[in-house]
């Protein structure tokens, strides 16, 4: 029958082709053949509806009696078409006959599970066959719709109808007009098979552009090839737009999620922590360091200020694109926040040290220990180097005066000091010391789950102005904070202090409600923890001077000199995250290239980056003045706490113990039900590397021309199918 065809390539899904009905009962055979512990698998018949009634009745009554675990598929298209279109039981056309309905004849055999689809319904047959291939025991699913040769389905075509293709959709890459870019998606039949089938099963559809990432990664192909088993591609697809596969699978604070318009999102931070976790994977650069050795070499030098993640983003971007770079850190390490401020335990610092050191072997040069303004200048850089990118950090955090003027150095700290000293193991605090923290953000709960992890009997506490609901930390890190016995204060802020006096003495903290300016209640500490924000120390930046300040423009040149480029948290248009320091340092490289070599292309994440900002931009931060009074603070002003939030920062065993481990062991239990939840979502955009139609479905109207997809007419029946089955979205009924 037609349907032999399917044995054929490109669909090639047949295992045997038995003429003249033995189907089922040869489907029942290989059943009785199969191994004890094979009984569970399914096989597949399929026949025509006039084979069925002509041979087939008598096998299907076997199979039933022999309780065969079989699917049984019946293509009742109205007629014998193998031999000329000729009536038969179920198809009779004519009055004097009694035309027998299948599903009722079906029933009275016994079989249990019996289910008529629209075979032209792709989705709906998907659902309708899953749940016949999920039944023990004979099934069979009708796929009742006419042959295209009869009267009766002829009749119901509009010549004025047709099927066309959209140029602009097909084999066309959404993520980025630059086509040299690297792009690490895998072309195969398999693969685009899998985006299809996602499209048609999958709950819940999300287009790419609802989670665009600032970084520019294409979680489309990033998440399809996850979706086919593909983790290693998964993981190149990330390393095309950055260094960071593991380290942003555990401090990304998820923007392609959380600007989602769908009410379930595709959890891209979870999936990228599962593919990076498989070590074998995540230690092999050996494609980006490729790219990097083998790129033209532009002759062209950039010296980059800060080893953070947006200098060392800019530096990745750029040595694949055949610049020499070198980077300047004033640290003994890479990272910036990354490496000091971000807990231990939070992350795997190790991990990252991998990944931010691959530079060196792409032809990274790193002069550590080397500070701005002390070691070397502005003005000397400028000269030596065609570019120079200053991406320094806001290092340095916001005081409050309350706190510096009524405490003794050696009783206060700022959250940033704190977690450095923290994360180096050096002597933080003094015994089972009672801890008030200070802000609503996550380095505040950062350095409060610090303090509580040096000693398991210190008090700790967060005081915070806003209400719990409103605190710019992410409600799983306080939750997480909570369930570690860390006690909150919200809506309070400290209204005065007493410093201690006497022998193991504790200061004294006033504390008020925010709203009402009412004392709340005194604390009695030992120490006192400020997270209310940070800034950038400019001290270094003097001689960059326009009208008695330096500007700090979006990736603009300094005033002076024309090859001077700023990136990361100093930034205007940025945002003070892990993810929009990256996003911040790859669109800074993009600004040198079009200066340097003439580049045409936009940065491609600034989409997303700017959504970013916008977003972020009314942040809840706060400064104290003289007096000690809150005031709000306008313009372009952000915490620290964005720089530090996680969604999963913490894991359980199955005694609910908290378990401090950097989250990179996956058990297999936990690793299905993450490829599960993938199971919900087709993520979406057309895909230059997509050949679906061709390759999968078959169909002779559709022919590839100038490397677009184009539908022949002339053979074309009016189907519709293809609209089904593309995963572009590229072909649709037009009149």
């Amino acid at each position: 029958g037609c349907f032999g065809l399917g044995a054929l390539p490109p669909l090639k899904m047949l295992d045997t082709i038995n003429h003249m009905g033995m189907s089922i009962s040869m489907a029942q055979g290989l059943f009785e053949s199969a191994h004890t512990t094979e009984k569970n698998k399914k096989v597949v018949a399929l026949v025509g509806d006039g084979t069925f009634f002509h041979s087939g009745l008598a096998s299907l009554v076997n199979a039933v009696y022999t309780r065969a675990n079989i699917l049984v598929v019946i293509f009742d298209n109205r007629t014998t078409g193998m031999t000329g279109h000729q009536a038969h039981p179920g198809a009779s056309r004519q009055q004097k006959y009694h035309e027998i309905d299948i599903p009722p004849l079906l029933k009275g055999l016994g079989v249990e599970l019996v289910e008529t689809i629209n075979p032209f319904n792709i989705r709906e047959s998907f659902v309708q066959l899953n749940k016949a291939m999920e039944f023990t025991g004979v099934s069979v699913v009708i796929a009742k719709a006419p042959c295209i040769f009869l009267p009766d389905f002829k009749d119901k075509i509009d010549k004025k109808i047709k099927i066309e293709v959209d140029p602009t959709r097909c084999n066309q890459c959404e993520n980025h007009e630059d086509i040299t870019l690297s792009c690490s998606r895998c072309y195969a039949p398999k693969n685009n098979l899998s985006r299809a089938k996602a499209k048609l099963m999958a709950e819940n559809s999300v287009a790419g552009d609802e989670q665009l990432c600032p970084a520019n990664i294409c979680n489309h192909g990033f998440f399809n090839s996850i979706l086919e088993g593909d983790y290693k591609s998964a993981v190149e697809i990330v390393r095309d737009k950055m260094l960071f596969a593991r380290t942003c699978g555990a401090i990304c604070h998820r923007p392609c999620e959380l600007f989602s318009t769908q009410n379930n999102v595709v959890p891209i931070k979870k999936l990228k922590k599962l593919v990076s976790s498989i070590d074998e994977n995540f230690r092999d650069f050996s494609m980006p360091i490729k790219r990097a050795l083998n790129a033209v070499k532009k002759n062209k030098s950039v010296a980059v200020i800060g080893a953070g993640p947006a200098g060392l983003s800019a530096a990745y971007d750029l040595i694949q694109t055949g610049y020499t770079v070198t980077v300047f850190e004033k640290e003994n390490k890479a990272g910036g926040m990354i490496t000091f401020a971000i807990p231990n335990f939070r992350m795997d610092k190790t991990g990252f040290d991998y990944e931010a050191m691959q530079l060196e072997a792409m032809g990274v040069t790193f002069k550590f220990n080397t500070a701005l303004g002390k070691d070397i200048s502005i003005e000397q850089l400028a000269g030596e180097y065609d570019a120079v990118i200053v991406s320094m950090g806001m290092n340095k955090s916001k005081t409050l005066d309350v706190i510096e003027n009524g405490i003794a150095a050696s009783k206060r700290m700022d959250a940033l000091s704190f977690l450095k000293r923290f994360n180096t193991n050096e002597e933080v605090l003094k015994g089972a010391a009672t801890v008030l923290v200070i802000g609503g953000g996550n380095s505040a709960i950062d350095a409060a789950r610090s303090a509580k992890r040096l000693n398991g009997e210190n008090t700790v506490i967060v005081s915070c102005i806003e209400d719990e609901a409103a605190m710019p930390a992410f409600a799983e890190e306080v939750k997480h904070a909570r369930e570690e016995g860390i006690a909150f204060l919200c809506n309070s802020f400290v209204e005065s202090c007493e410093d201690a006096t006497g022998r193991n003495a504790q200061l004294k903290i006033k504390l008020s409600t925010f709203d009402s300016k009412k004392h709340l209640k005194d604390i009695h500490c030992d120490y006192v923890i400020t997270a209310i924000g940070q800034v950038s120390d400019l001290t270094a930046l003097n001689m960059l001077k326009d009208d008695g300040s330096a500007r700090l423009g979006n990736t603009n040149n300094y005033s002076g000199y024309k090859n001077v480029f700023v990136a990361g948290d100093i930034s205007s248009g940025t945002n003070i995250s892990v993810i929009g320091a990256i996003a911040s340092g790859k669109k800074t490289a993009v600004e040198v290239r079009k200066r340097l070599e003439d580049y045409r292309f936009d940065y491609e994440g600034e989409k997303a980056l700017e959504r970013l900002n916008t977003s972020l931009r009314n942040t809840n931060s706060y400064e104290f003045t003289n007096e000690g009074a809150l005031r709000n603070t306008n313009g372009y002003e952000f915490t620290n706490e964005e720089a530090l939030r996680n969604t999963n920062s913490y894991e359980f065993t199955n005694e609910g113990a908290l378990r401090n481990t950097n989250g990179y062991e996956f058990t297999n239990e936990e690793r299905e039900d993450i490829l599960e939840e993938m199971e919900h979502f087709n993520l979406f955009q057309s895909c230059a590397k997509c050949n679906h139609c061709i390759d999968n479905f078959g169909c002779p109207a559709m022919v590839k021309v100038n490397g677009k997809v184009q539908i022949d007419m002339s053979r074309c029946n009016l189907c519709g199918l293809c609209i089904d089955v593309c995963p572009n979205n590229a072909i649709k009924w037009v009149s």
